[in-house]
């Protein structure tokens, strides 16, 4: 009788280091050419078919640090890496009217203002009849750069609804691999 042993996986290092988790708190009204525009709006005041950007608040505690800049919408990592993105927002429909809703991180890619790229996207299209609670959600691997300014962009149509603000129903996420691909 032959006794046959299965080898051990050892890990040696973690296959993650650190978080970054943002919640969100309001946001600006967004034009590529001139940044941010107006006042903050509240999380109550329905979207609408101009760009938004998400007011971030940190809930991490991210070692390498980030620097959040423009009103907190933006923020820029000091740690290039490979990261694994979480998009996760709840979307509620305040009208009967056909929603269309997309949620993306931006990245500028070159310092002058128009260049920029879509790097993860959640899109919610809700339906014409009543109102609805909706999940606008993405997971991907993505790859930071140190000292660019990435942000969380909201884009609706004419016909409204908001983006629940509460920490447990929103929450972008952003988990440093400790190897490259």
């Amino acid at each position: 009788m032959s006794h046959h042993t299965t080898p051990h996986i050892v890990v040696t290092e973690p296959l993650f280091t650190e978080a970054i988790k943002f919640t969100t708190d309001g946001t600006y009204n967004y034009t590529t050419e001139n940044g941010n525009s107006g006042v903050a709006q509240g999380n109550l005041v329905p979207l609408s078919a101009t760009s938004r950007r998400f007011i971030l608040v940190r809930t991490d505690t991210y070692s390498s640090d980030i620097s959040l800049s423009n009103d907190n919408t933006t923020f820029t990592p000091n740690e290039t890496g490979t990261y694994l993105s979480f998009i996760s927002a709840e979307f509620y429909d305040n009208s009967a009217d056909k929603k269309e809703v997309t949620l993306s991180l931006y990245e500028r890619v070159a310092s002058n203002a128009i260049d920029v790229k879509q790097t993860a996207r959640g899109t919610f299209v809700g339906s014409s009849t009543g109102y609805e609670f909706g999940r606008l959600e993405n997971t991907m691997v993505i790859n930071l750069v140190a000292g660019r300014e990435y942000w969380y962009n909201i884009l609706g149509n004419a016909n409204g609804g908001v983006i629940n603000k509460s920490s447990g129903l929103t929450n972008f996420t952003l988990i440093k691999f400790n190897k490259s691909f």
